[in-house]
């Protein structure tokens, strides 16, 4: 992706007449001490994984700088399973420099840019963590809330038991009206991973369903072997992320093993073609 607006604001400031004091980057390394601090003002475990995240690579994060400090730090991760949709990576203002506009600053900016990039629409993730009686995160789904992101799905006890994920829907395109395609296809579970970010929980992998490959399979047997592993190996809960139009058989045989539908992704894959999360939580 080209940030051709993040470099103008850094070339000049909005009149065009000399360097801004206020402008926005590209991350380097240089700066990832920095902005890990930055993060774990605010959250310990966000910081934790951004560093690991940083030491494989710092494609898509930006910097804000205001009078030669940085303040602030967002980026966007692309989706690896469509081409047109992205995810708001990390993203804080220094404490200290709150309430000054910086974060509608950054993300405006980074939207626009996603836009130009041809993205379609950006999910935003985040949890109800709570310390000291208050919601940590709070201020950011208010600010997510005045962007007009909406929130599409909420997964109990994802992070952690009792602390759930909330994911956010933000349109960059207007939407395309379109009639959700017919359940033609089936998909077949082939494996489990682990839930990004999540203590000891689990996803069902899956590929779609190839009648010459894999007619002498029982799909119903297979996702019993998973779910047991999964269950011997002490998964908190048991998820399955799939598409809408290849949904129909895996939905029969999530319902049969008590799953529940907790939510879906609007328009993931395609306009029109929902992510369904299925869940059971093995703890209870």
């Amino acid at each position: 992706m080209i940030f051709s607006l993040f470099k103008k604001k850094h070339d000049q400031n909005e009149e065009g007449d000399a360097p801004s004091q206020r402008f926005v980057r590209p991350m380097e390394p240089a700066d990832i001490t920095h902005v890990l601090e930055l993060i774990e003002e605010h959250d310990e475990d966000d910081a934790n994984e951004a560093g690991a995240c940083f030491d494989d690579t710092l494609q898509g994060m930006f910097v804000a700088i205001d009078d030669g400090k940085i303040v602030g730090v967002t980026g966007a991760d692309a989706e690896p399973e469509t081409s047109d949709i992205a995810w708001l990576s990390w993203t804080y203002v220094e404490k200290s420099s709150q309430r000054q506009g910086i974060g509608r600053y950054l993300v405006n900016g980074l939207i626009g840019e996603l836009k130009n990039a041809g993205i379609r629409k950006v999910f935003i993730s985040t949890g109800d963590y709570v310390e000291d009686g208050e919601d940590i995160y709070a201020a950011a789904k208010a600010f997510y809330y005045d962007l007009g992101a909406r929130l599409e799905m909420k997964i109990d006890d994802y992070y952690a038991k009792g602390e759930a994920r909330y994911i956010y829907g933000l349109d960059i395109e207007e939407p395309v009206n379109v009639e959700p395609p017919a359940q033609s296809g089936n998909l077949i579970f082939d494996g489990l991973e682990e839930a990004d970010e999540s203590a000891d929980g689990v996803l069902l992998s899956w590929r779609e369903y190839n009648p010459q490959e894999d007619s002498a399979m029982d799909p119903a047997q297979k996702l019993t072997e998973y779910l047991d592993q999964a269950r011997l190996e002490k998964a908190r809960f048991i998820g399955a992320a799939i598409p809408f139009d290849l949904s129909e058989g895996a939905i029969k045989g999530l319902k049969k093993k008590g799953f529940v539908q907790v939510g879906e992704l609007k328009d993931y894959y395609a306009p029109g073609i929902a992510q369904l999360f299925w869940q059971i939580i093995t703890d209870k």
